[in-house]
């Protein structure tokens, strides 16, 4: 039985301009006669009938969804719920903030001292989503509808939606028959931007006739049915032009995020099905259950579907304490409505608690990211409350009392609201296995057009809570490697292309495919004492192999027979898959250990050192793949989304795509003593390279002025126009669209999109990447901005840091989130560097690209080549090549977060995925 509507809430004094917004918000939601505006079709039911009934409305239908299995009775479910968060209090979802996880209660604090309360006591914590009934929803609806600089988050997404490019970018995606979900509609005035984009764009494309055939479904998911029906009337009666809706029929869901996961609809034509999310509702979930949620919605979506997210930014406190605490009093009537909604369902005759005991309080969170709101207690409560079922044939919590006590100052907590940047949001959908295909948004407020990861490619996405670990790589870590590597070269790579070199110093990428198993075969053999699986002409071709001088390709350090005709791609891949079983058999014969320590099987820990040799060699191998690949004609590519790999990226209409970056913000380093290396004697990981020992101390490194983030695509493209006489600092993997303008025009490669981005119209964010050069292309760069006169100072001129300056940088900021830093299988191209980042958040997009250093590489003081393999660092110690730190997009987080791991290139080398900041002497 549907529950009596809660009574009203206590008269506010709203001022005029909330009043006008309250007015708006009922029209919009008034029930519209109206004509049937939508297709001729019938009403089409949901696949899983089973799960739901049914009914019609005027111009759409509704569909209630069965409550979630545990219970058969909803409203008996709340009750029982929200008796048990007063019977067994726990106070707020405990969690730990990753940056900071001493803070969690930080919000609370702050709340303390800034009403003078005796404590920060908060017993008491009640579900958000009962602040959503009929009221609450008409409530909310009134605050979306404040002007921008009271409540900001309404205005920044429907901007994205109508001139960001949203909408009509999503509308050109839609295919006829396609089914659109939103989660938790509400009032739908920004769906309908979406909505009527695509109404707009049919006639555009000239699919006319075919969108007639197959109309779009949309669905709107909401708890409250009558205001769900309220909404699809004003949204039906609305269209965007006079002939009506022709290509959307409407439909309503009636039930909760849960139950729609039991129902979610398909489309008759199996197109692409698109789930829409907006308002950063996610925020009203802490991190970790907004990564469960996202999980298990992935979980009911195919490959080919997507989901459209918005997502509030961490934005300055006082932005974000306005936007909620709105001086027109709307979100105190908001939150105190909550009391009414618990009334309604323990007592309704009872009216428990007392509105006029209970004042809202709300604190922003700054270093767990969210805006926390609470109800304070005006005064001493001490009462009973008690449940009274509505159902007349259950009984069961009639009886039940429970006492509740609040001293005056005492806190209950009714909602959270998260707020995600842009290494919250890498984390988030690395957690979920989701891919980002497209981000629009400037970070103040962003939008993400994701796509789930199928089941059978998860093996594909590296699990960065044990990838990362510096132990003995398990089974399932070689599998995730292999599957990778095997996806990357022999489904990406077309087979007409395997023996082709896209890079001239580089060997082709059959080699590869032959190099890693020979090299694990070799160290394998000897440490095991067994005989090679290879042939004596797979050894001698397959061993090692080659880096040639650039300036001089004849010069080269010793390497493999680079034989005339290379073996079959069969037979390679024969002798591959019995390394691999090797590999396999001795693992498991090793036993699990992971801390490097000897045992009985393995007396001096030395075939534990050889596995983590060989695996890692692997993963610098993944790595230069990554690189050569891009450097592929697009011909003799496949596209990433034809063989289903997780980071395929969905190329959309229109062009632009968000700001260009202001110019880099500083930091100033002082001076401070750097360790460099590691001790031979160190017990936290098995392995190292020869080049990361020993341990050495070098001292007065700054101070240092450093720029906060890499220099970017757009900025490197001012530099090239302002050289267009100089084919040689041109990034490998740029072309020009017209080779006659005299500037701009530049196009960038993307693997992703198997094709070029404009940097003019910044393409997929593309201006905003960091900018891949070689090191004498950034040493260039460096000189001329130090030419331009405008970024003069009293420090000195801008230039590439040293290692030692780079490994301060990196060791004093917070860097690095090993969940986000690193190849993950998530994504084929850098992530955009913010437009609005603070030098704090921008100094975490070091794991973007590696980072170009001054310094050449050498050993450190003490280096002893590593007799395993004795030239894997000293034939490189020719003052050709220089050090390289930090990871790339394509790095393994194994290797990306080894604060020791040591890259190097020669300066002239431009494939690799390294960019570079500047810095310059204080």
């Amino acid at each position: 039985m549907t529950p009596p509507p809660p009574p009203p809430p206590p008269p506010v004094a709203y001022p005029e301009s909330a009043k006008n917004a309250l007015k708006q918000a009922a029209v919009s939601s008034a029930v519209n006669g109206g004509d049937n505006h939508h297709p001729s079709s019938p009403p089409t039911r949901l696949t899983c009938t089973n799960d739901c009934d049914f009914s019609a409305g005027p111009g759409f239908t509704l569909h209630r969804l069965i409550p979630e299995p545990q219970s058969n009775n909803s409203d008996l479910n709340l009750t029982s719920l929200i008796l048990s968060a007063f019977r067994t209090p726990t106070g707020p979802d405990a969690e730990p903030n990753d940056r900071d996880s001493a803070e969690d209660a930080y919000g609370r604090k702050v709340l303390a001292q800034r009403l003078n309360l005796a404590s920060s006591q908060c017993n008491y914590s009640l579900p958000s989503y009962l602040l959503y009934d009929a009221r609450g929803l008409q409530l909310f609806d009134a605050l979306t509808r404040l002007p921008d600089n009271e409540y900001y988050l309404t205005k920044h997404e429907a901007d994205l939606l109508a001139t960001g490019g949203v909408a009509d970018q999503v509308a050109n995606w839609i295919e006829p028959g396609a089914v659109i979900v939103e989660l938790g509609c509400g009032s739908m005035r920004k769906t309908k931007v979406i909505l009527d984009a695509i109404e707009m764009a049919v006639g555009k494309r000239g699919m006319g006739a075919q969108f007639a055939a197959s109309p779009v479904m949309f669905y709107a998911l909401d708890m409250d049915a009558g205001e769900l029906e309220k909404s699809l009337n004003a949204l039906v009666a609305n269209p965007p032009n006079p002939q009506g809706w022709q290509f959307i029929s409407f439909h309503g869901l009636i039930g909760t995020y849960a139950s729609l996961m039991h129902a979610l609809p398909t489309s008759p034509t199996h197109a692409p099905r698109l789930i829409l999310w907006l308002g950063s509702s996610i925020g009203n979930l802490t991190r970790s259950a907004a990564t469960s949620f996202m999980a298990s919605l992935r979980a009911s979506l195919h490959p080919t579907d997507r989901f459209l997210l918005g997502v509030d930014g961490r934005n300055p406190p006082a932005m974000i304490e306005r936007a909620y605490n709105d001086p027109q009093g709307l979100t105190r009537a908001f939150e105190l409505n909550m009391l009414h909604v618990v009334n309604t369902y323990l007592d309704p005759a009872a009216n428990l608690f007392d509105v006029d005991k209970f004042e809202y309080a709300g604190v922003y969170n700054a270093r767990a990211g969210r805006h926390e709101a609470y109800l304070l207690a005006v005064e001493p409560v001490d009462m009973v409350i008690r449940g009274k079922s509505r159902a007349a044939d259950d009984q069961q919590l009639g009886g039940q009392e429970v006492r509740v006590t609040f001293a005056k100052g005492d806190l209950m907590h009714v909602e959270h609201s998260y707020k995600y940047d842009v290494m919250d949001m890498a984390k988030l959908i690395a957690g979920a296995r989701w891919s980002m295909d497209r981000t629009w948004g400037d970070g103040a407020y962003s939008m993400h057009l994701l796509a789930p990861i199928a089941d059978e490619l998860g093996g594909f996405v590296f699990d960065a809570a044990t990838a990362s670990g510096q132990g003995v790589p398990s089974v399932d870590e070689w599998e995730q490697v292999w599957r990778a590597f095997d996806m990357m070269s022999l489904k990406l790579v077309k087979s007409e292309a395997w023996e082709l070199r896209p890079i001239e110093v580089r060997l082709p990428v059959c080699f590869y495919v032959g190099h890693l198993p020979c090299f694990a075969d070799i160290h394998i053999a000897r440490v095991f004492d067994l005989p090679l699986l290879a042939s004596t002409r797979y050894a001698n071709i397959f061993e090692r192999g080659m880096d040639p001088d650039l300036d001089d390709p004849t010069q080269c350090h010793t390497h493999s027979e680079v034989p005339d005709t290379w073996p079959a791609m069969a037979d390679i891949c024969a002798y591959r898959d019995k390394v691999r079983a090797r590999i396999r058999a001795v693992t498991a014969q090793l036993g699990s250990r992971s801390d490097g320590a000897a045992t009985a099987k393995d007396d001096n820990g030395e075939a534990r050192k050889v596995l983590c040799m060989v695996f890692e060699h692997d993963l610098m191998h993944l790595e230069t793949l990554m690189y050569m690949i891009a450097q592929f004609p697009t011909h003799l590519l496949n596209n990433a989304a034809d063989i289903g790999l997780p980071s395929a990226s969905v190329r959309m209409a229109g062009q632009a795509n968000g700001r260009r970056l202001e110019p880099a913000t500083t930091r100033l380093f002082p001076a401070a003593r750097v360790t460099l290396g590691r001790s031979r004697q160190d017990k936290g990981s098995v392995w190292g390279w020869d080049n990361e020992f020993p341990e050495h101390d070098v001292q007065e490194v700054g101070p240092v002025e450093v720029q906060a983030r890499q220099v970017s695509v757009g900025e490197y493209a001012a530099f090239l126009d302002a050289h267009m006489d100089r084919k040689d600092f041109v990034p490998a993997g740029w072309i020009k669209s017209d080779e006659n303008q005299p500037a701009g025009g530049w196009q960038v490669r993307s693997i992703a999109h198997n094709t070029y981005l404009s940097i003019d119209r910044n393409e997929e964010q593309v201006a905003n990447w960091p900018v891949c050069v070689s090191k004498v292309m950034a040493q260039a760069y460096a000189k001329w901005l130090n030419n331009t006169g405008n970024d003069r100072s009293r420090h000195g001129e801008w230039r590439l840091p040293t290692e030692h300056e780079l490994r301060m940088i990196f060791d004093s900021a917070p860097l690095i989130d090993p969940s986000t830093t690193g190849f993950s299988g998530l994504r084929l191209a850098p992530m955009p560097m913010s437009v609005a980042a603070s030098p704090e958040k921008a100094f975490a997009y070091a794991g973007n690209v590696w980072e170009w250093t001054a310094s050449p590489f050498l050993g450190q003081d003490g280096f002893v080549a590593d007799q395993r393999y004795p030239g894997y660092s000293a034939d490189f110690f020719d003052g050709k090549h220089s050090v390289v730190l930090g990871a790339s997009w394509a790095t393994h987080p194994r290797l990306a977060n080894r604060s020791t791991f040591r890259n190097w290139f020669q300066d002239g080398y431009p494939y690799a995925q390294i960019g570079f900041r500047l810095v310059r002497s204080v």
